[in-house]
């Protein structure tokens, strides 16, 4: 055992006066790892354990997260590349909202799905005048879920969201906002499908029902 005059303490196997092979490292404030070493950095596999309680379980280069691993901060998995996260994984929030698909430099990028257990106050008003009553607010607890391209932690790109109450929307996003050629549909079967700005209708066509004329707003 190795103890340093901080608290610290190394556990395991040694070569060449490093830490070589299989060992535990406790922190002085309370973090451990435990794994494989090589030339006193955490190399292959191990677990970080956070004194906060999160853990990492996975794989490591050069004292850094590297490759697959799981990551409980609080609850979820995701992969790893020069101690960010990389490549395909998903991640679960502490109110079981989650994301899975691609990832880049620790953030959502690309392609994935992303699922809310609570979608509450949803304020989504369409600009013409006769349709404002149908998009006041959503007071629901249910599922809300996007299916699409993020960037950097952006819905951006093609995606369909779903609401709790059935409204879906299918089309392009820019930073969280409709942007581009999309459509939106009520659960009674009535669409809008055209241009959005900003987040709102910007001409195009309404149905009334999925038998009814298209009928062009502007």
């Amino acid at each position: 055992m190795e103890v340093w005059p901080d608290g610290a303490r190394y556990e395991g196997q040694w070569q060449h006066d490093m830490a070589n092979g299989i060992g535990r490292f406790e922190h002085c404030d309370g973090d451990v790892y435990e794994g494989e070493w090589k030339n006193d950095k955490a190399n292959g596999r191990g677990i970080y354990m956070h004194a906060s309680g999160s853990t990492y379980i996975g794989e490591w280069q050069d004292d850094r997260q590297h490759g697959y691993g799981i990551e409980t901060w609080p609850d979820g998995t995701s992969t790893y590349e020069n101690g960010l996260k990389s490549g395909q994984g998903c991640f679960t929030w502490a109110d079981k909202s989650s994301y899975s698909g691609d990832f880049k430099d620790n953030e959502i990028s690309g392609h994935g799905k992303h699922q809310e257990c609570k979608y509450a106050n949803v304020k989504d008003c369409m600009s013409g005048e006769a349709w404002q009553q149908d998009f006041d607010s959503d007071n629901q607890v249910d599922a809300a879920l996007f299916v699409g391209s993020w960037k950097a932690s952006y819905m951006d790109g093609a995606g369909r969201f779903t609401w709790p109450d059935g409204k879906t929307f299918e089309g392009f996003y820019a930073k969280d906002v409709k942007e581009g050629v999309g459509r939106f549909t009520w659960p009674d079967g009535r669409s809008f499908f055209g241009q959005w700005t900003d987040g709102k209708q910007h001409g195009g066509f309404l149905s009334r029902g999925s038998k009814s004329t298209w009928v062009l707003v502007r």
